[in-house]
């Protein structure tokens, strides 16, 4: 129900309504992003539905090139583990850190760190808001596809005055093995500056000596986090 919700605020359109120009996010900010979603994937031949919920403490410097994040995800036990992912544009490298070890890759050639802006050819869906009477939030909802992921679809609700994200929904069919997917993003807690630059410190655990396999949850929100602000 709760997916089906925000679908319904990502689709609202008017006909009639004047097309804005596409904004900009604070080229630096932190903030808590929300998350649940599901997907089907493919285990010894059978499908298997997969619930992904938790949260991602995200902070973005477009001035010096590194991006943070703070993965949490919650495991069926109810415990919550947490992944760390640092990237690193300076030194073209992705620091992923958690349980004891950390994996060191580069990024990939032809990866720009670009400024977290709506592409020109986004699709403009129409305006809507959250909220009631003098408290309602005013948003524009946007369609972003790119011909690099063509089986992958983002609509992103911004509010109206200063770009700010409020929601992002993204579905269908990941890249990397072909499964179906659907996550929901709810942006919390939206500061305009980093509070804290040691967020963009290496690990310490990573040096060259103890790496090791990236795990999925921390591929997937690799992947998420990429696709967003790349």
């Amino acid at each position: 129900m709760f997916l089906a919700a925000i679908f319904c605020l990502l689709w609202s359109v008017s006909s009639a309504e004047r097309h804005p120009n596409a904004c900009c996010v604070d080229r630096e900010f932190e903030c808590v992003m929300g998350e649940i979603g599901g997907s089907i994937v493919t285990e010894h031949g059978i499908p298997t539905q997969k619930l992904h919920k938790g949260f991602n403490i995200l902070h973005y410097d477009y001035y010096v090139r590194k991006m943070a994040i703070l993965f949490h995800t919650r495991q069926d036990d109810g415990t919550m583990k947490v992944t760390h992912i640092l990237y690193d544009f300076t030194k073209n490298k992705t620091y992923i850190s958690g349980s004891g070890s950390c994996n060191v890759t580069a990024i990939p050639p032809g990866t720009t760190f670009r400024e977290p802006c709506i592409p020109d050819d986004a699709k403009f869906l129409g305006s809507t808001y959250m909220g009631y009477g003098a408290s309602h939030l005013p948003l524009y909802n946007w369609e972003i596809k790119k011909a690099s992921h063509p089986n992958i679809t983002k609509r992103m609700a911004v509010t109206q005055g200063g770009c700010t994200p409020v929601l992002e929904a993204t579905y269908g069919y990941a890249d990397h093995n072909g499964a179906k997917f659907d996550v929901v993003y709810v942006f919390n807690n939206y500061h305009p500056r980093i509070r804290r630059r040691d967020v963009f410190d290496i690990p310490h655990i990573c040096n060259p000596g103890m790496q090791s396999d990236i795990p999925e949850q921390a591929n997937r929100v690799v992947r998420t986090i990429t696709n967003l602000f790349q």
